[in-house]
C-alpha cells in the first residue's frame, strides 16, 4: 500500500497517477549502486513501472513507515503494516487503486496429501487476511480448491 502523512501531502500535494509519484520523495529500499529506484505497481489498467526519487532510503519496513510517519515523503509499505495509523489518520493511503505487484503464497510439498489442520489454518488465515484488509485481493486472483 502507498501511504504518506497527511502533513506531507498538504505540503506536497496528493499524487493523482503513478506518473505524479515522480515528482514526489518516495521512500525505497536501497537500490544497488546508481540503478533507479523503480516501483512495480498493479492497478485498474494492468501493472506499470514507475522510476521514483529517492533521497531517503532504508532496508526495513519499520524504517520506512517511521519514515512516512514524519513526514519525508510516500512509502510503500505491506498493508498489514499500515492498517493502525490509517485507522487513527496519522497516515493516508496514497493511490488507493494501485498496490505492490506481489502476493502471499501457502507452500506446500504436495497437493495430494495436504493434512486437513493445514488445509484448516490456510482457509482460516486467507480468510483473516481478506477480511482485515491484510492483504488487498488481486483482480486476477484465482480460487484454489484443495
Amino acid at each position: 500500500r502507498l501511504v504518506a502523512s497527511p502533513d506531507y501531502l498538504s505540503t506536497h500535494g496528493t499524487p493523482n497517477s503513478p506518473q505524479d509519484l515522480t515528482r514526489h520523495e518516495c521512500i525505497t529500499l536501497p537500490s544497488m549502486g546508481s540503478t533507479p529506484v523503480i516501483w512495480r505497481l498493479r492497478g485498474p489498467d494492468g501493472t506499470v513501472e514507475v522510476p521514483v526519487n529517492s533521497r531517503f532510503q532504508v532496508n526495513t519496513q519499520q524504517a520506512q513507515l517511521g519514515a512516512a510517519l514524519a513526514n519525508l515523503g510516500i512509502a510503500l509499505v505491506p498493508s498489514l503494516t499500515t492498517l493502525a495509523f490509517l485507522k487513527r489518520g496519522v497516515l493516508q493511503e496514497v493511490l488507493p487503486g494501485y498496490s505492490h505487484a506481489a502476493g502471499v503464497y501457502f507452500v506446500f510439498p504436495s497437493r495430494r496429501h495436504i493434512p486437513r489442520a493445514v488445509r484448516a489454518f490456510t482457509e482460516y488465515a486467507s480468510t483473516v487476511l481478506f477480511e482485515r484488509g491484510m492483504v488487498i485481493p488481486s483482480r486476477h486472483q484465482r480460487s484454489q480448491s484443495f
